[in-house]
């Protein structure tokens, strides 16, 4: 690992440590337990069985750098590991 991954590293923990405690506000402000975000789906193409190129939600990429899951959830209940 380099320095420069090293910093990223670091960088994004902290950074995912803020979400995590601005959602576990969110979700105690709002009275629920838990919070789910969805990656997002590809649109389809009207009257077609093709789909438009797939752009993740940026709520999903803010907490789980991936970009390419369609349909996948992130499940958060503050205290906890997102799952």
């Amino acid at each position: 690992m380099t320095e420069q991954d090293a910093e990223l590293d670091s960088l994004f923990a902290a950074h995912t440590v803020a979400l995590r405690e601005r959602y576990a506000h969110a979700v105690a402000a709002t009275g629920y337990a838990s919070l789910l975000v969805h990656a997002g789906s590809p649109p389809a193409v009207f009257v077609d069985d093709q789909h438009y190129p797939f752009r993740v939600n940026a709520a999903f990429k803010a907490l789980v750098p991936l970009t390419d899951v369609p349909d996948s959830w992130l499940y958060f209940e503050p205290g906890k590991t997102p799952i």
